[in-house]
């Protein structure tokens, strides 16, 4: 995958082109597993859409105003926050077909990562 200044293209180890995905202008997140794309543009397209790792579109996980989003460890879903005039909320959703779920109105995020698993005290 590389990102250029206009779309995203999808390309072999050896460098060549295989698709690119005209109607995105965001950053691309790769699942862990390799097999699917999230795609959003918070200023220009709002949402969060699923690609398979060919760049053809599965489907529109939300319409909404998407600004932070992170896939889980085992790449079967993405945790996302969603911009509201008065609060963010927390949302995962599984992908490929997945409903999405709201895990929090309001926890006051910016931005988060996930770290995989607990933590264990000594």
């Amino acid at each position: 995958m590389a990102v250029g200044f206009r779309f995203p293209d999808l390309f072999t180890p050896l460098g060549e082109i295989t698709h690119t995905i005209q109607t995105e202008t965001g950053r691309p997140a790769v699942s862990p597993d390799g097999s699917w794309l999230a795609m959003d543009n918070e200023r220009e397209r709002p949402g969060l859409r699923l690609y398979r790792a060919d760049g053809h579109m599965v489907r529109e996980v939300s319409q909404e105003s998407v600004f932070n989003f992170v896939w889980t460890p085992d790449g079967s879903g993405l945790y996302y926050l969603v911009k509201t005039e008065q609060t963010d909320r927390l949302m995962v959703v599984s992908v490929p077909d997945g409903e999405p779920i709201q895990l929090h109105p309001s926890p006051g995020l910016y931005r988060f990562v996930l770290i995989e698993g607990p933590q264990e005290s000594q």
